[in-house]
């Protein structure tokens, strides 16, 4: 009777254990899955963050692109006027010099 009860007594107590371990694995495993939940959506947070910043970046980029190029385009017209203004400016000068020369010779 006293094997009979030690018997019972470790069964009992090994289904006790047993009970205290499948109970510690479905905490495990749910904070387990908690965590790979969380840290997905971290994931795909930080990588939308990203993804925006790209496009800012990509956006902003071809924004100066843009900018440069209409400068440039500026920069030509003004130079091209610059030119225009100063041949025209040179002939006058020209037509005007000659015009005192002849009043010079004149007299």
């Amino acid at each position: 009777a006293v094997v009979s009860t030690q018997s019972t007594g470790t069964r009992d107590h090994d289904t006790k254990i047993q009970g205290e371990l499948d109970l510690l694995k479905q905490k495990t495993t749910a904070e387990l899955d908690h965590l790979r939940l969380t840290a997905q959506k971290v994931y795909e947070q930080e990588k939308a963050v990203l993804v925006k910043s790209r496009e800012a970046a990509v956006q902003d980029r071809d924004d100066a692109l843009r900018r440069n190029r209409e400068l440039l385009e500026q920069h030509g017209d003004l130079t091209s006027a610059y030119h225009t203004y100063q041949s025209k400016t040179e002939s006058q000068m020209s037509e005007y010099e000659c015009l005192r020369n002849d009043d010079e010779e004149e007299y």
